[in-house]
Formats: C-alpha cells, structure tokens, sequence
C-alpha cells in the first residue's frame, strides 16, 4: 500500500521537519510526497492526494480556506492540521480531519496520526477483482458507490466507471467482507465511505444517486451508519 501525502506550511523550517518526520515513520509506505511552501500554489488543489498536513496560520490562504476546497474536491482525502495554534483545535472538527498535530508535540502526536491513516488506507485501498473474460481489473474498494442486482446481474456503480457481472448479491457481499459495505435492501450493497446522509426512507450518496432501505431494514440502517460515523470520526 502506498499513501500519497501533500505537506503546505509557509515556515520552510517546519517544513522541512515536518517532512523528514513523515519519512522516518512512514518509509515505504510512501507513494508521491509533495511540499509547498506557498498556500497559493494551484498544484496543492489540482493534485491528487490522500492525505493532506496543513499549518492553518499562513498568509493568502490559511489552511482552513485550503480543507474547505478540498472537502468539495475531495472528501475521501484525509486532512491533519499541523498547527502551533493550538486554540483551533475544535474549529478544526468542521473540515473533516483526522487529527490535529501540536508543533509542540509534532513526533507524538504525528505518530498517532500517521498511524490511523495508515489504518484507515488499509481498509479503503483493498481492492476488488472484476474477471470477465479476457477483462481483469483491479477496482479499490474506496471507488466503489454501490452495487445493484437485477436477475443475478450485478451493476457496480464506481465513482468513475460501471461494471457488469453475473453473481449473486449475497455472494459478492460475502467476497468484499468489508464493514463498510452494508446491504439495505435485497437488491443493493451500499459503500458507506461514500453515504451523506440517511433520511426518508433513503441513503444519499456523494454522487447524488440514493439507494432505497428495505423497511424491515430501516432500524438497523440507522444502527450501522451511526456505527460507521463512530468509527469513522
């Protein structure tokens, strides 16, 4: 598993070991590793990264300004603040991140927050093997939207492609074996990574597709994504 990671903060100094101190605990894990000491820079947004350390204090944009982009942009991304503003760390909850560094405490507390990204990119970066025919391809998990049978055709909804397969949807349920995959209906698996809310009778998707819940299935829809929103926090 590789984790690409893009690192802004205006102070070059803390740059720099805010950099070597990802290397040093993440070594291979590595994938691309981008810097930038400019918060204006538009590869930070024009890029793609998994995971993004942002100072908040910082002149033209501050890091705030940046997560609010990137939570549109890209909302499977994961975003650590890495600040001396340590007053901001509750403000910090709105933009989805995963944790809040302390400078005065970057290798403890940088530890820790590498450590439940490396957790939670070894779950979504499992992948799914599509075999139809001469056809093989390697779908991550994270991608996919939802699942939909019809006649034991199975439709997978990714977030850039759909796939077709003949297979039973208890079955390939039991193949994915990921808790973030969730039946609530006879005819749908839903990717829970990818659910924004749950009301009337249905779950809303990113992709703004909703899938419908089973009545009989309504309690404990609810239950497992409050249960996937705990988790996920």
């Amino acid at each position: 598993m590789k984790i690409d990671i893009c690192i802004v903060d205006d102070s070059k100094s803390d740059l720099g070991l805010i950099q070597n101190t990802v290397k040093q605990i993440l070594g291979e894990c590595i994938g691309k590793l981008k810097i930038f000491d400019n918060p204006n820079n538009p590869e930070i947004l024009e890029s793609s990264f998994d995971v993004y350390l942002l100072d908040i204090d910082m002149p033209y944009r501050n890091g705030f300004q940046i997560a609010e982009e990137l939570n549109l942009k890209s909302p499977i991304s994961k975003i650590v603040f890495v600040s001396m503003r340590e007053d901001l760390v509750f403000d910090s909850l709105r933009y989805n991140s995963i944790y809040f560094v302390r400078k005065s405490c970057l290798n403890n507390d940088i530890q820790f927050a590498l450590k439940k990204i490396v957790e939670y990119f070894g779950r979504i970066k499992k992948e799914y093997i599509y075999n139809k025919g001469n056809i093989i391809v390697k779908i991550p998990y994270y991608k996919i939207c939802y699942i939909e049978v019809n006649h034991n055709t199975l439709t997978i909804q990714t977030s850039d492609q759909i796939y077709h397969e003949r297979k039973s949807i208890r079955s390939m349920l039991n193949e994915l074996n990921d808790d973030d995959f969730f039946q609530p209906h006879n005819s749908f698996i839903v990717n829970l990574l990818h659910v924004t809310a749950y009301r009337n009778e249905f779950l809303y998707l990113d992709n703004q597709d909703r899938i419908p819940v089973a009545s009989r299935l309504r309690k404990r829809t609810e239950t497992v994504y409050k249960q996937y929103l705990l988790r996920k926090a």
